[in-house]
């Protein structure tokens, strides 16, 4: 597992694995999964997973299954039918561990990144010091996975003094959350973000 990009989840399929792609030479084929995770508040935060179909047993990966994943948070460009790109953000599996108790929940990332935009620092409409920052994070080989972040209260207080170029370390969940995205045509389409929401944050040399 990468050092700099660490993930653990423990949660419920949403439904079982399907077919994502499968390697040019036919060497392994690659599953996408859901998993959901309920926060102590109650939501539901809806996890996607790619996992290579040697790490898990299809006839005992159903709807509802209990699952600990262990991996790292990837991102990759995509493109509509417009041409248009846009990011995809998901767990690649290392670890699928099938987990007997069914209430069992847990969601944790540890990242080390450097920021590549300026911060953007707002308050909430209930007055909550929020930051967004979007980390590149580097992977073996020379590829890059771009995240985005959010920090709260003090953290986002002092994140959004820091200027593009530094090198952090923060840690927290991975949330998702759903918008409304108004399309070119005037229709709103339902669309589900990705981000990583930090409790632990700090600058590094």
């Amino acid at each position: 597992m990468q050092i700099n990009n660490e993930v653990t989840l423990t949660g419920k399929l949403a439904a079982a694995p399907l077919l994502s792609h499968t390697m040019e030479d036919g060497s392994a084929s690659y599953y996408r999964a859901e998993i959901i995770i309920t926060r102590l508040s109650g939501k539901d935060d809806i996890i996607p997973v790619i996992v290579r179909d040697n790490l898990f047993d299809k006839e005992k990966s159903a709807a509802g299954t209990t699952v600990t994943v262990k991996g790292s948070y990837r991102s990759r460009r995509v493109y509509d039918e417009a041409g248009k790109s846009h990011t995809v953000l998901s767990v690649f599996a290392e670890e699928w561990i099938p987990e007997t108790d069914p209430e069992k929940f847990y969601n944790n990332i540890s990242l080390t990144g450097r920021v590549i935009k300026e911060p953007v620092y707002r308050k909430t409409p209930l007055g909550r010091d929020i930051t967004d920052l979007l980390l590149v994070v580097n992977r073996p080989y020379g590829r890059t996975d771009y995240i985005p972040c959010i920090l709260w209260g003090t953290n986002a207080k002092n994140a959004k003094e820091i200027k593009s170029g530094a090198n952090v370390q923060l840690s927290g969940r991975i949330e998702s959350r759903e918008y409304d995205k108004k399309l070119e045509n005037g229709t709103v389409e339902k669309r589900t973000a990705y981000e990583v929401s930090a409790a632990q944050f700090a600058v590094i040399e």
